[in-house]
């Protein structure tokens, strides 16, 4: 999985699976303006067990036979019917709104899409570790106080638990 740095104030919108053999135009210009994709890192400090915090987030391709409809929902442990199957529950990921990183503060500005990780994810078989490096993982959370609070508190907590999700098809 790929995104942008975590310092980066660009860069796109959402994350990238690459594939292992890329395949270059051989007409492509080199050194044009750009933005970097780097790799994402899990920054779950106890939230999955294992416990793979800042390890490589790997990429997944969901593949069902028959069933050609595929639904994340949030805020959930089970699928709404039994006519859904459940393929995976885990935990909303996004990137963070800030964090301070020694006098650095990220504002959040790299806004990415919000994926529902697998609660038996696991890590990039790799040396590489994503300390301050690359894009990062993290829980996201309900806000229940101060200007942009969500309406239904409660029933949503806003004690810093990590929101649940399914993955459901049909």
């Amino acid at each position: 999985m790929t995104g942008p740095d975590h310092k980066s104030s660009g860069g796109g919108a959402n994350y990238q699976c690459l594939p292992d053999d890329p395949e270059y135009d051989p007409q492509a210009i080199s050194n044009v303006p750009h933005s970097k994709l780097r790799s994402v890192f899990y920054d779950g400090r106890d939230l999955f067990s294992p416990n793979i915090d800042q390890h490589q987030v790997p990429c997944t391709v969901c593949e069902t036979d028959r069933r050609i409809t595929k639904l994340m929902i949030p805020a959930k442990t089970r699928c709404p019917t039994s006519e859904w199957v459940l393929e995976y529950k885990g935990y909303i990921m996004s990137s963070a709104e800030y964090h301070v990183v020694g006098n650095y503060i990220k504002d959040g500005s790299d806004k990415m899409s919000y994926v529902c990780i697998d609660a038996k994810a696991e890590s990039v078989t790799s040396k590489q570790t994503g300390l301050w490096s690359g894009h990062h993982l993290y829980a996201v959370t309900a806000s229940c106080s101060g200007d942009g609070a969500l309406a239904n508190c409660p029933p949503y907590l806003s004690d810093g638990r990590a929101l649940s999700c399914v993955v459901c098809s049909k």
